[in-house]
């Protein structure tokens, strides 16, 4: 990519900046006297500098030599740091500079299947809603009124959901069937509470 493309991409994501947030005074902030480790204090401090004078549109060459790291790499954090910080109304701001501060929400890759003598199904529920979301379709309906009696069990609604997942095409080998507990725990997380009839 040459400097002029390089150029108008810094640009379109600045502009795409919401104007709130072009002020790193407005950003939550880090004391850097907070961050234990030297190396991890020097890179927010750093990091917070180049984020500054990106959004002083001072020239790039600048804020890539402050933030002491790739262009890519300096973008990536920028996202993250203009990212909504979970469970909150704001932006993680300068938290997104120390490592391993901001993380993104973890998602299981490894295909369903126990995958390891002492486990292995961490993730596996949240895996099966979002591959085989027409299960789930079900099940909603099912719990607000299609077919089913005027008060249902955790003990009916686990019945259902087996019948489900196999009308599904899941099989004694699949998660959750391969489980003692049919998916029982998450299942019940997923739609907590008792289950009484529709008004």
């Amino acid at each position: 990519m040459n400097e002029a493309r390089k150029e108008l991409r810094r640009l379109a994501f600045y502009l795409a900046i919401p104007s709130a947030w072009r002020d790193i005074s407005n950003w939550p902030a880090v004391a850097p006297h907070t961050v234990a480790d030297p190396t991890d204090r020097a890179r927010l401090v750093a990091l917070t500098k180049a984020a500054t004078a990106f959004l002083k549109q001072e020239p790039f060459r600048q804020v890539k030599k402050l933030a002491g790291v790739s262009e890519a790499q300096f973008f990536h954090l920028m996202e993250r740091a203009l990212g909504a910080q979970a469970g909150t109304d704001q932006i993680c701001g300068t938290r997104a500079f120390v490592r391993n501060l901001v993380q993104e929400p973890r998602e299981r890759k490894a295909p369903a299947g126990k995958t390891s003598k002492y486990g292995g199904y961490s993730g596996l529920f949240k895996k099966l809603r979002k591959d085989r979301p027409q299960i789930f379709e079900r099940m909603t309906e099912f719990l607000n009124g299609k077919d089913r009696p005027n008060t249902v069990t955790p003990h009916l609604m686990q019945v259902k959901f087996v019948e489900v997942c196999k009308a599904d095409g899941l099989t004694e080998a699949d998660y959750p069937l391969n489980t003692n507990s049919k998916g029982a725990g998450p299942l019940h997380d997923w739609y907590p509470g008792s289950v009484t009839s529709p008004a």
